[in-house]
């Protein structure tokens, strides 16, 4: 992924190429529909006018439209509606203008940030896709999702959710201790699982919000950690990888001196 992709708001302007890629066909080919950008003022923005120091700034409303791409997906979006300054006419001279804009808080379906192989498992999947949805609108849970996400990735690979404890009672292993365990296993990529919990725990814990670039870090790690492990391409380099530096020979030899085995 690329974040800087990824803007919070968009203009008039942008209405040829919405800035964002398809959820279907992951192509940047969105664009909004013609006739379909309904905004109307808020109720506080409307009583705003009457302020004897009333700026075109204050405005705030509500839209809704619809994104098209020319895959035929359909998406509709809603949020918030402004007002924002400009400038044109010369640098000498200038001529103050004010343009629309609009900040998302929904998209449906949801757009997708980071690209889930096939053969991620549903579970890890299913919070994932969570997470795209409360992105917009409420970073601090949709961390917590992700984080829900690397929960469900240990229990996929069979780590213990839970352990007897010298009082021989059976207690919850915190998402720490698994990763810890992880670890021990030998799984090279259980640093980066230990990035997303911090990143996570954010969501819940920090005394200051969790931030756009937070979440767009742990997307960036999950999505590294789940293409290291489902990707089919990575994984067939993986075992070639293997086999050559176990043989110390091209796999073509391998196979040769196979063959020549199997006629005797």
């Amino acid at each position: 992924m690329d974040r800087h992709e990824w803007p919070n708001r968009f203009t008039a302007k942008d209405a040829a190429k919405a800035p964002w890629s398809c959820p279907s066909c992951g192509q940047p080919a969105l664009t909004v529909a013609p006739g379909t950008v309904h905004v109307e003022e808020g109720r506080e923005s409307a009583a705003a006018r009457d302020h004897e120091f009333w700026e075109p700034e204050w405005v705030e409303g509500r839209f809704v439209c619809l994104l098209r791409c020319t895959c035929h997906e359909v998406i509709a979006v809603a949020g918030r509606q402004g007002l924002a300054q400009g400038f044109s006419g010369s640098p000498d001279d200038p001529d103050i203008d004010y343009y629309n804009y609009y900040e998302p808080l929904v998209f449906e379906p949801p757009l997708r940030p980071i690209h889930l192989a096939t053969a991620v498992p549903s579970d890890v999947r299913e919070q994932l896709e969570q997470s795209f949805r409360l992105f917009w609108c409420d970073l601090d849970a949709c961390s917590n999702r992700i984080r829900t996400s690397i929960e469900k990735l240990l229990d996929y690979h069979g780590v213990k959710r839970t352990v007897i404890s010298k009082n021989r009672k059976r207690v919850e292993l915190k998402l720490h201790a698994r990763i810890e365990l992880f670890a021990k296993g030998g799984e090279p990529l259980s640093d980066h699982l230990m990035a997303v919990k911090w990143l996570g725990n954010a969501g819940s814990h920090a005394a200051a919000p969790v931030t756009r670039d937070d979440v767009f870090d742990a997307y960036e790690i999950i999505e590294f950690v789940l293409r290291e492990m489902f990707d089919q391409a990575a994984s067939r380099i993986k075992r070639i990888t293997k086999l050559i530096n176990k043989t110390k020979k091209p796999r073509s030899a391998s196979q040769k001196w196979r063959n020549v085995k199997r006629k005797k």
